[in-house]
């Protein structure tokens, strides 16, 4: 959430070619933030900060996904204290601001990373990677979780022979031009023979119509939401009703 009245400012500095992120806090340096120190949370993933103030500003918090995994021992680099330093303007206009700063090491087993241009197109607010059987989802405007929690303390039959799991299941939906790039992507369609090129046509059309039903991609396909599991979309879940609680249509 941000408080119009508390700008909490975040920043991650990404330096791929020696694997380290800064993530920088700033805050007012007026005298109501004097002693306020700005409590930040790893997320389970690595992927992802939280950050949130103390007494009496504790209703402020901000989240910022870092563009690389880091390693575990950035849990303890986020703990460390790091008294606030004010920053007043050189030039007198503006207010001054309480500035943290962390250095955290990317985790060594992430893979080769992505140039900063490809970060951007490819980003987005959560994947299924950074949930766990025990995440939960809840209203912004009324803070009421609506995940059915009972599904965390008992085991849920997939029904499609798996053992049963307990917890939630994370699951990433493809982008939304999925089925319309997978028509470009059939090879070793063949050429029709002179004079049969309707018949041959006909022939293929039908076996490609049947090949997208049996993968999933035809234009009939869509996708269904299993008890249990959660489909996430770039801005959008998608689960069942039975897995909800306290949620009424409008």
């Amino acid at each position: 959430m941000q408080d119009p009245d508390v700008p909490l400012y975040l920043h991650a500095e990404f330096l791929p070619n020696i694997r380290q992120i800064t993530l920088y806090v700033s805050l007012p340096g007026t005298a109501r933030f004097d002693g306020i120190r700005p409590d930040i949370q790893l997320s389970e993933s690595r992927k992802a900060v939280t950050v949130s103030l103390s007494n009496p500003f504790e209703y402020v918090t901000e989240t910022i996904k870092l563009p690389a995994r880091v390693n575990d021992a950035s849990r303890r680099v986020l703990k460390t204290p790091s008294g606030p330093a004010p920053k007043s303007d050189p030039n007198g206009i503006g207010d001054s601001s309480y500035d943290f700063s962390f250095r955290m090491q990317v985790d060594p087993d992430e893979e080769a990373l992505a140039p900063r241009d490809e970060l951007i197109d490819e980003f987005s607010p959560w994947t299924a990677d950074e949930m766990s059987s025990s995440t939960r989802i809840r209203c912004r405007d009324c803070a009421q979780a609506f995940l059915d929690s009972s599904l965390i303390s008992k085991s849920v039959d997939r029904g499609s022979g798996e053992s049963p799991t307990v917890g939630w299941i994370w699951k990433d939906l493809p982008s939304g031009n999925w089925a319309e790039m997978m028509d470009f992507w059939h090879c070793h369609k063949p050429d029709p023979h002179e004079g049969h090129e309707k018949d041959e046509k006909d022939t293929a059309l039908e076996i490609e119509e049947q090949t997208a039903q049996t993968k999933g991609y035809g234009a009939d396909s869509h996708v269904v939401a299993i008890s249990g599991t959660v489909f996430v979309d770039v801005a959008t879940f998608l689960l069942t009703e039975t897995d909800c609680t306290g949620l009424k249509k409008v």
